[in-house]
């Protein structure tokens, strides 16, 4: 924007309900009123979305002066650390090369292997179902 320093205050407009000397809500006052909207947080994820070309612009040059954590840091707020992750495979050794390649976290790593894991269980536990599906077939038989 214009390089100031933005004011991110409380609009004073905002409803405030009344108090008793401890802080507490007097009777009746039990808070924001049903179907009331957040005024602040409104008006703070404005003046945040009107920083955004200052933000690239601050972004572009950390990016062209190799400060490559910065770039870390916003992307992993934007894409989030939550992403799809599209292995080549479905064995361990898939997820251990991943790892080792730098293409998952070492968190996302055991995410998977726990996934992995409890899959395995289910399919033993299928397998378990069958073979007792099985012999009470034959006792009955």
């Amino acid at each position: 924007m214009n390089g100031q320093p933005q004011d991110f205050a409380m609009p004073s407009d905002t409803w405030a309900p009344e108090r008793g000397p401890g802080g507490k809500f007097l009777p009746g006052q039990g808070g924001r009123p049903k179907g009331s909207r957040n005024r602040f947080a409104a008006a703070t994820m404005k003046q945040i979305t009107d920083l955004k070309d200052d933000a690239i612009s601050s972004l572009t040059a950390q990016v062209q002066a190799g400060n490559m954590d910065a770039v870390k840091f916003v992307l992993e707020r934007i894409v989030g650390r939550n992403r799809m992750i599209e292995l080549s495979g479905d064995k361990p050794t898939d997820v251990s090369d991943a790892l080792i390649n730098g293409e998952i976290s070492t968190d996302e790593a055991k995410s998977i292997a726990l996934t992995i894991e409890k899959l395995r269980r289910v399919e033993d536990l299928d397998a378990v179902v069958e073979r007792l599906a099985a012999l009470e077939k034959l006792l009955q038989g």
